[in-house]
């Protein structure tokens, strides 16, 4: 797996881990949510109850698949989970009708924060290519959800990025990692750190990099971390540890210091 630092960046400090997520799992969809016992408890209610409140059929036709949710999916999360994106493995949203079967899914993780991947937070200095979410488009999207996930178009309805993946157009170094990992059978998702060192020799800036993996099938994101020189020989002991390339981990680097 190679990585590609920026033209004219300048790099900070001594060397850098990525935790690289891989998954091996076949793509299985979930059930579709249903909306027809809402329907039916609405149908049966008086009617003063549904003036008082609104049910979930009328937040559903509220809510129009078409001009509120479809755009979201398809500039937020199509990129990467639509043909052979790498977040195909763990939900497939190729058409309307797939984006309803993993709805439930779809607002667990958006509800949450954990989709889109986008780490930076608003104290950060903006970045190009944003993919987060802003508060009104979480809520629309869980309230969606919780209305049963109707679709307004035909399930065939395609599902089509409105972005392209960003590529570097120049950069000024290329790492590349000094081990390979194969992966173990039986993980349906795995996360592996690897070390990029830029051997720098004085204090230097990253403006951007871009990640290329050797299988596109499998890895399908990937975070970097800045860690100090002092911690090389920590890094080099987690990587010999274990049989493959690189070492288990989750969330961090594990070596004690560390910035996404």
């Amino acid at each position: 797996m190679g990585l590609r630092l920026a033209k004219h960046a300048i790099f900070i400090t001594g060397l850098f881990a990525f935790l690289v997520a891989c998954s091996s799992s076949s793509n299985e969809l979930a059930e579709p949510i249903s909306s027809e016992s809402a329907n039916q408890d609405a149908a049966s209610a008086p009617s003063s109850a549904t003036e008082e409140r609104p049910d979930e059929e009328s937040t559903a036709n509220l809510i129009s698949f078409k001009d509120e949710v479809l755009p979201i999916i398809e500039n937020a999360c199509a990129l990467c989970h639509t043909g052979r994106g790498p977040g195909v493995p763990h939900a497939k949203l190729d058409t309307a009708a797939e984006v309803s079967a993993y709805a439930f899914a779809i607002g667990a993780v958006v509800d949450s924060g954990y989709m889109p991947p986008w780490p930076a937070s608003d104290l950060s200095v903006p970045f190009l290519h944003d993919a987060s979410l802003d508060i009104y488009q979480r809520e629309l999207i869980v309230e969606w959800v919780q209305a049963g996930a109707p679709v307004d178009v035909d399930g065939n309805t395609q599902v089509t990025p409105t972005q392209e993946v960003p590529f570097l157009v120049s950069y000024d170094q290329e790492l590349s990692s000094t081990n390979f990992y194969d992966g173990e059978r039986g993980q349906p998702d795995e996360y592996r750190c690897f070390i990029f060192d830029p051997e720098l020799t004085e204090t230097k800036y990253l403006t951007g990099y871009e990640f290329i993996p050797d299988q596109t099938e499998v890895v399908h994101h990937l975070v970097g971390y800045r860690v100090t020189a002092e911690y090389r020989e920590a890094a080099d002991r987690k990587d010999a540890k274990e049989d493959q390339g690189g070492w288990s981990c989750f969330g961090s680097t594990g070596l004690g210091s560390d910035e996404i």
